[in-house]
Parts: C-alpha cells; sequence; structure tokens
C-alpha cells in the first residue's frame, strides 16, 4: 500500500513524519516520484524502495502523511518558500487560555522543517498585540548572530508584521479549550494563503526559542 502511494503522482507533493517523532527527525518532503525515484526538496532522489525501508525504520507507531502548505504570499516574499511557523506560549489558568508569548520560526531553503537546531534556521520575536518582528537571531553561544534582513531574499525583518495575526491567536486560544489538563501549551501554527492552520500542539515545548529570541 505504501508502494502504491509512493508510486503515483497525484500523492505529491507530501509532507511525512513519524506520528511520535521530536525535532523534526525522520521528517521527509517529497516532492514527485521519476519511475523508481523518488525526488526530494533539493533535487535529491532515492529509491522507492530505500524510502519504505526508511519510513518503516522511523515509523515503528505510525508515520503520518500530508499535503504540503505553502507559507502566506506575505511571508513567502520576506521568508522565502520554506514554511515555516509561529509558535504560541499558551498557559492554562484559573481565567482560560492565553498566549504569553510567541515567536516567528524561519526556516532556510535547505532545511525540510524550521526546527532551530536544523542549520541556519533564525527564530523571531514577536509583539504579541501586533505580531510584528521585534529581534531575530540564528545560533547560540558565541555563535549566534542577531538579522536585520533575510540573508536569502535580502528583505527588511524588523518591524514586519505577519499576516492572520488575529486569527492565528484565536484559532490557538480555541484549540487550547480542548486541552485544558495541559497547562503549558505550544502551539504550531502555519500561516497559509488559506489562513492559519494548526501544525500540532505540545507539552512544554523548546521554551528556550523565546528566551533566544
Amino acid at each position: 500500500e505504501l508502494r502504491a502511494v509512493l508510486m503515483s503522482q497525484r500523492s505529491y507533493p507530501l509532507f511525512a513524519k513519524p506520528i511520535d517523532g521530536i525535532y523534526s527527525i525522520g521528517a521527509l518532503e517529497l516532492v514527485g516520484v521519476e519511475g523508481e525515484t523518488v525526488r526530494m526538496k533539493g533535487g535529491a532522489g532515492a529509491t522507492v524502495d530505500d524510502v519504505i525501508q526508511f519510513i518503516v525504520a522511523f515509523g515503528r507507531n505510525g508515520y503520518l502523511f500530508q499535503k504540503r502548505l505553502a507559507p502566506h504570499p506575505a511571508l513567502a516574499e520576506r521568508f522565502g518558500q520554506t514554511l515555516g511557523s509561529v509558535r504560541m506560549l499558551v498557559l492554562e489558568g484559573p481565567g482560560g487560555a492565553t498566549v504569553e508569548s510567541a515567536v516567528a520560526k524561519i526556516p532556510r531553503p535547505g532545511n525540510v522543517a524550521d526546527n532551530y537546531w536544523r542549520p541556519g534556521n533564525m527564530v523571531a520575536s514577536l509583539d504579541l498585540q501586533l505580531g510584528a518582528v521585534r529581534r531575530v537571531v540564528s545560533g547560540v553561544g558565541e555563535d549566534m548572530a542577531t538579522h536585520e534582513e533575510h540573508p536569502d531574499t535580502n528583505a527588511d525583518l524588523i518591524g514586519f508584521t505577519l499576516p492572520l495575526w488575529d486569527q492565528a491567536v484565536r484559532l490557538c486560544l480555541a484549540g487550547a479549550k480542548a486541552f485544558p489538563g495541559v497547562r503549558t501549551q505550544s502551539w504550531d501554527v502555519a500561516l497559509t494563503p488559506a489562513g492559519p492552520v494548526l501544525l500540532e500542539v505540545n507539552f512544554g515545548g523548546d521554551l528556550n526559542l523565546h528566551q533566544l529570541a
């Protein structure tokens, strides 16, 4: 059944990841198939059998296949075509859910995901009221660097206001109601041409991102 999916052009483009994975380890972005060769982001290829073997090894508890999402045009222009997400830290208290802090994860073109550990990926501190970028960094320790312009698009970053901000905040707060027993929720939200999309929620979830930003 997996071979049939991978051999069909109608399946692509795909984003796939282990159902119980963390840090995007084992994630794949598959863009098409030519004969027995599956094409991946960046142009690399692998045989269908090798992709199946990889998925089976990483997906012992299940592997999730999703249609690849595209970034909102305003984000694509500033950050490039690789989909990034907003990480919203939502705290559940006596008065309900509130957004405590938010950052934008900005991936570089060659990376399959926006996780900060991937080379070159950046994270931006955001103004909670406006969704505007205040500060952008990459790296940690003595390798940390600040960025006022995007290194690939050369677009200004500081002061840029993310699209769909109010809708994204409302969506996260609505989602938080489904998990009232989880007091610390980190939501990843993609801002797409069709609107904000919830990618996942984490218990806790890399709180150092907010500190670094």
